[in-house]
C-alpha cells in the first residue's frame, strides 16, 4: 500500500512542511513508555502517523520491526534521511498513508499513535482510523493512543518556545501559537 498522495492539499492545515522543525520541539520523554510496551509485546510494530520517525526509531533501536505509516511527503523525507545508512534501517518499513485507510497485510501486536490522532479533526476521520487500526490488531494485542489535547484548553492556547538553533549555523527559529 506503499503510496504517495498525489497532492499535500489534502493534508491538514499547518502540517505540510513543518518536518524540518518537528523534532527541534518534540520531547522524547515517552519514549520509555513504548519501549517497556514493545519488550511486552514484541515485534511488529505499527507506528501509525509517525511524522519524521521519532518514535519508530527508537523502537528500531530497541531491536524491534517497526511498520510506520506516514502521509505528508516533507514527513516522510526526513524520516528517510534519518534511516540512511543506520543499522535501523533494516527494521524500519515505512509506509506511505493516511491513517484513516490503510491496509497491509500484517497483523500487529502493538500499535501506537504517538500524539498524531489529533490530526483527524472529525468524527468520521477518527472513526475511520480506529477501524483500519483494529484490522490490524493482533488477537490480544495492544493499541496505544496518545491523546494530547493541550492546545484545545485555554490555558494552553497561546505558547511560545526556543529559540532553538537550526542545523548547519542555519540561524534559529521559535515555535508560537
Amino acid at each position: 500500500m506503499d503510496r504517495t498522495p498525489d497532492s499535500s492539499e489534502d493534508l491538514e492545515f499547518g502540517y505540510e512542511g513543518v518536518a524540518e522543525f518537528y523534532d527541534l520541539f518534540s520531547s522524547n520523554d515517552d519514549l520509555p513508555f513504548y519501549l517497556e510496551y514493545a519488550k511486552r509485546q514484541g515485534s511488529p510494530i505499527l507506528d501509525v502517523a509517525a511524522g519524521t520517525g521519532r518514535v519508530s526509531i527508537a523502537l528500531a533501536e530497541g531491536g524491534f520491526a517497526v511498520h510506520s505509516i506516514e502521509k505528508s511527503p516533507s514527513m516522510l523525507s526526513i524520516f528517510r534521511e534519518k534511516i540512511v545508512g543506520r543499522k535501523v534501517a533494516d527494521l524500519i518499513t515505512i509506509h506511505e498513508g493516511d491513517m484513516t485507510s490503510f491496509r497491509l497485510d500484517t497483523l500487529f501486536p502493538l500499535i501506537i499513535i504517538p500524539a498524531s490522532f489529533g490530526h483527524a479533526l472529525t468524527k468520521e476521520k477518527q472513526v475511520d482510523t480506529l477501524s483500519a487500526i483494529k484490522v490490524h490488531l493482533a488477537d490480544g494485542g495492544i493499541f496505544i493512543l496518545d491523546l494530547y489535547m493541550g492546545e484545545h484548553l485555554n490555558e494552553y492556547s497561546t505558547f511560545l518556545d526556543g529559540p532553538v538553533s537550526l542545523p548547519k549555523g542555519r540561524g534559529a527559529v521559535r515555535r508560537y501559537g
